[in-house]
């Protein structure tokens, strides 16, 4: 009887952290993943505030790891703002930062 409770209860846990490819990098060349268990997202008045780790992986395997904050200020995806623990900062946009582009878009569908 333990052992059958057991089972229910480990089939009814279900891992919800894993790494999504978001794209490869244009600067690094690095293959890079946002890693959906670092998602925080909250809201402040108008702004909608979310943040994550970013994954990269160089041509050796190793990873490397990058904080990211994404600034939503009507909450409708448009003019999003971006910085990262590197001190980059700048607008999310498909072509032109397509790496946060990628991340955001993560966030948006889980949020």
């Amino acid at each position: 009887m333990a052992a059958i409770v057991g089972m229910i209860i480990c089939a009814s846990v279900k891992a919800e952290a894993e790494d999504v490819y978001v794209g490869k990098s244009d600067a690094t060349g690095w293959v890079c993943y946002i890693m959906t268990e670092t998602i925080n997202f909250y809201r402040e008045g108008d702004m909608f505030i979310s943040s994550a780790t970013l994954k990269m992986r160089d041509e050796y395997g190793t990873s490397h790891y990058l904080d990211y904050n994404f600034f939503d200020f009507r909450g409708v995806g448009v003019d999003v703002r971006f910085d990262n623990s590197q001190g980059y900062s700048g607008e999310v946009h498909p072509s032109d930062t397509p790496i946060e582009w990628g991340m955001y878009e993560v966030i948006r569908k889980r949020y």
